[in-house]
């Protein structure tokens, strides 16, 4: 069964997407994640955790990409990258909760992980019915946002704690 418009409307709007605007626009603009070293933020134990990301980031885009994969095992990959997300994010969140961090930046950081979890969350509950075109969008986005915001805003919390003085590992 297909998903109905109305099902959709969250996760697209999370996407940036409308009802009318979606079957245009849902061809993936990204290529499948992979680490690369202009990613390391120098702070060990951040960039281990998004080597990591980015791998089941990976092994969900490519099992949603597989048709002939059951959808239970397609759920219990994406379920291992929310998992691991919300671990890295709870590790995040307690460097951010330093009291000499920038509150801004805290707050828009904390944000950002939302909406990854929140966009997550969305294909996981749609995972069994979403058109592959969706799927795919979905995962444009969500390499999309990891690759800006370990770029942007996690390289910001490992130069705001060697500023701190914190540990890196």
């Amino acid at each position: 069964m297909a998903p109905s418009t109305r099902s959709l409307a969250m996760p697209m709007r999370l996407l940036g997407l409308s009802n009318a605007s979606w079957p245009a626009r849902a061809k993936a603009r990204t290529a499948c994640p992979a680490w690369r070293e202009c990613l390391a933020t120098r702070h060990a134990g951040i960039d281990e955790d998004h080597q990591r990301l980015i791998e089941l980031l990976a092994d969900s885009w490519r099992a949603l990409a597989d048709d002939a994969l059951p959808k239970a095992e397609v759920r219990r990959r994406i379920e291992a990258l929310d998992a691991f997300a919300r671990q890295h994010f709870g590790f995040e969140e307690q460097l951010l909760a330093h009291p000499g961090m920038n509150a801004g930046h805290r707050d828009r950081h904390i944000k950002g992980h939302q909406r990854f979890l929140e966009t997550v969350q969305g294909v996981l509950d749609m995972v069994e019915n979403l058109p592959p075109d969706v799927c795919s969008h979905f995962m444009d986005f969500l390499s999309s946002w990891l690759v800006h915001h370990i770029r942007e805003t996690d390289k910001e919390l490992a130069r705001q704690c060697v500023l701190l003085g914190l540990p890196l590992a």
